[in-house]
């Protein structure tokens, strides 16, 4: 088996469908929304089979580990680029519960005019 493909960390996570566009994700990587292995990263920076991601979105925190590397968007049914390690039910209830109690304050400050 050769060598992991060299891919950019913002196209990986464009490919895996973290992100809608390159753009947004290379701005989380730039904003340090993402951290590769404990640490901060760049855009160019390249993924290898094994590395673990922290992306963070709002409240939640997603912890993923990278099991294949590919530059192409993927359909639904494609093929396994992330494995998401088991969290505890604690851990899944407190991600719901943020989720819940951030759209129902979206729904709020969309009827008042708050921001």
């Amino acid at each position: 088996m050769g060598p992991d493909p060299v891919i950019r960390l913002d196209k990986w996570l464009w490919a895996a469908r973290f992100y809608k566009t390159r753009t947004l994700a290379h701005e989380a990587i730039e904003n340090g929304r993402v951290v590769l292995n404990g640490a901060r990263t760049k855009p160019s920076r390249s993924p290898r089979i094994g590395d673990e991601l922290t992306i963070t979105r709002g409240q939640l925190r997603h912890v993923v580990i990278v099991r294949g590397l590919s530059d192409a968007e993927l359909d639904r049914s494609g093929k396994v680029l992330v494995d998401v390690p088991a969290m505890t039910a604690a851990q899944a209830i407190e991600g719901i519960l943020i989720n819940h109690v951030n759209e129902h304050l979206g729904s709020i400050r969309a009827t008042t005019g708050a921001k």
